[in-house]
């Protein structure tokens, strides 16, 4: 189950998706408000993931209080421009790829994103084509607090 507005708490909440059938791969909420070690434990998960692994963040309450500066390098380099300017309780909704700095990102009050991913194989042989069904529909939605 992916983190609804219902299961949400405060801090980064994090869902990661495989790049090819769109399976959830990471599911997890950090407390960058309240836990010391959350950023850290943020980092790891974020190293261990594939390249291509689609990244969507989204801030409940607060997540810049303990908010290090090796997570934001992180979301940084996902191709965020607005993470360092992540205020207190100030909504965060990002969308991006891991490898590629292609990103849907908003930042203020109450903010939203979407994106629609859809996905394709590569088959070599010569006169073979196959259409792939199915992708996903993603939004983030953030209202700090």
């Amino acid at each position: 189950m992916l983190v609804s507005r219902e299961s949400a708490k405060r801090g980064l909440n994090v869902v990661a998706l495989e790049p090819f059938k769109h399976e959830i791969i990471l599911n997890e909420v950090y407390d960058t408000f309240g836990d010391s070690n959350a950023s850290k434990k943020f980092v790891k998960h974020f190293k261990k993931l594939p390249t291509g692994a689609i990244v969507v963040i989204g801030v409940k309450d607060d997540a810049s209080k303990k908010l290090s500066g090796d997570a934001k390098a992180v979301i940084a380099a996902l191709g965020s421009s607005e993470i360092e300017n992540l205020g207190f309780r100030q909504g965060f909704a990002f969308i991006g790829v891991k490898g590629q700095k292609k990103y849907l990102e908003k930042r203020g009050e109450a903010v939203g994103t979407g994106a629609i991913l859809s996905y394709a194989t590569v088959e070599r042989k010569r006169e073979t084509r196959s259409r792939v069904e199915g992708g996903s529909s993603i939004e983030v939605v953030s209202a700090g607090k």
